[in-house]
């Protein structure tokens, strides 16, 4: 963008999109810092808890693997659309999926189907995290925010990693798909509150 004389750039600590931006990235950091609290050791928790034989643990992450992509080409045509609706829908069926292997692990039936499930949701979340990051982003806060997301994700899978094998150490893996639903509805929730400020704000500016 060219300047007129006389004019200086706004510095970006006053863009009015850096709060948003800030939201976004803490939500990035709950969400898959949840989800590799238990993710990281699923491989274990499924030959000690689901009692699934070890030679089959490649053929279930093949699958997960798999049902992470099919949900990665749902969100591509969704989550342009509906990326708050998306990203509530995401999280909830995540949430669900987890809860049913915690308390359901000794049906290897229905273990199955929920960790296709769990990974069909989850498929699709960086990219609609990655769609409200640059919805919530002025133009002039692409790169910073760019940069500030990929820190997010990192943070979130390394400190999730080493939340959950503390957590492993001192509760058991049993802990670790609860550990991982308190995550995401903390992230859910900061995200619902933050849309609700929006929102009143917005109307606010509206009226006057």
């Amino acid at each position: 963008m060219t300047l007129k004389t006389g004019e200086s750039p706004l510095p970006l600590h006053k863009d009015h999109s850096l709060r948003g931006v800030i939201i976004v990235c803490s939500v990035i950091v709950i969400i898959i810092a949840g989800q590799n609290t238990f993710y990281t050791y699923i491989a274990p928790w499924l030959i000690q808890v689901a009692d699934f034989p070890p030679p089959s643990i490649a053929f279930l992450l093949f699958l997960f693997g798999g049902s992470g992509a099919m949900g990665l080409v749902v969100a591509g045509f969704a989550a342009s659309r509906f990326p708050r609706r998306c990203f509530a829908l995401a999280v909830l069926a995540v949430m669900a999926s987890v809860l049913v292997l915690a308390l359901v692990s000794a049906n290897p039936v229905i273990v199955v189907v929920a960790f296709v499930l769990w990974g069909v949701a989850f498929g699709g979340l960086p990219a609609i995290l990655q769609t409200r990051m640059l919805q919530t982003a002025s133009f002039r806060m692409r790169n910073l925010a760019a940069a500030l997301q990929t820190t997010a994700f990192n943070v979130g899978i390394g400190g999730g990693a080493l939340l959950g094998g503390f957590v492993l150490d001192v509760a058991g893996i049993r802990s670790l798909p609860i550990l991982e639903i308190v995550f995401l509805a903390t992230g859910l929730a900061l995200s619902l509150g933050a849309d609700a400020a929006h929102s009143r704000r917005v109307k606010r500016l509206s009226v006057t």
